[in-house]
């Protein structure tokens, strides 16, 4: 179990699991669960920029253009929520890239379950 640790010196020791079955261990069971995501480390955003990002998807995911989703933004007076100013074309992209990269750090995680060994 040392060699392991030795590799990744920043993984925690919670990690290893030991069964030990009968009032006097004769032998114990072990395995090593490991699982990693980056949805831990997605930061709240405010409701109203939330709203407009999905908003903006929606629109997107009926088929409008960025032009077109622009221009909507736009006629509804919706202004950018730092600068206050119109949105353009890149705005809207911008916009959908971060909002598609969030939803996939949210769901991103996996997990990967070591070999069983019996220790004596």
């Amino acid at each position: 179990m040392l060699t392991s640790l030795a590799i990744w010196p920043n993984r925690l020791r919670w990690n290893e699991f030991k069964v030990i079955l009968g009032t006097v261990p004769e032998f114990f069971i072990t395995n090593r669960l490991l699982i990693s995501t980056r949805g831990c480390s997605i930061n709240c955003l405010d409701s109203s920029v939330e709203g407009r990002q999905k908003l903006i998807f929606d629109l997107h995911s009926r088929g409008l253009s960025n032009d077109e989703i622009a221009a909507y933004l736009n006629a509804n007076e919706l202004t950018k929520p730092l600068s206050q100013t119109l949105y353009k074309n890149k705005d809207v992209w911008s916009v959908l890239s971060k909002f598609k990269k969030r939803q996939l750090r949210k769901s991103e995680s996996t997990t990967e379950l070591g070999d069983w060994r019996i220790c004596f």
